[in-house]
């Protein structure tokens, strides 16, 4: 049940029931569930006698507590070995990222190193390349025609 709805039920606004919880030191994390975000059983039990009116029955007991935050501290280790992981596989990512960056760079200059040889090999703008007049077999063979 959300905070929202058990103003609803006690027929009291929302804000009613913080102001409420803050007048009597009651933190509203310790009243929820972590993942969820609604009231717990207790925590529903807890804003029902704030608005009873018998007041000695408002404080959670000291063990309440303890379990509320023993609860959220393995929650937070939860979390903190889920980001661990998380982090691990992103050094991971970027070491692959490095080397791909560093291989594609290798390529890149080889690929700028033989379009500069091939640029050098080329002839001048207006010059004319004298080419000779042998076919193809006489390329091969060896054998030039006479004539």
């Amino acid at each position: 049940m959300t905070i929202k709805q058990m103003a609803t039920k006690l027929g009291v606004s929302p804000q009613a029931i913080y102001q409420k919880l803050k007048k009597n030191n009651i933190e509203v994390y310790s009243l929820t569930d972590k993942k969820t975000k609604d009231l717990t059983g207790e925590g529903e039990v807890i804003i029902t006698k704030l608005f009873s009116s018998d007041p000695a029955e408002i404080k959670p007991s000291k063990q309440s507590v303890i379990d509320g935050l023993q609860e959220q501290v393995q929650t937070l280790r939860t979390e903190n070995a889920v980001l661990v992981e998380r982090v691990k596989a992103l050094e991971e990512q970027v070491s692959t990222l490095k080397a791909d960056k560093e291989s594609l760079s290798a390529a890149l200059e080889k690929a700028q190193d033989l379009h500069q040889r091939t640029l050098a090999a080329l002839p001048a703008p207006g010059q004319t390349v004298q080419r000779d007049r042998l076919t193809w077999k006489e390329r091969f063979t060896g054998k030039i025609r006479q004539g």
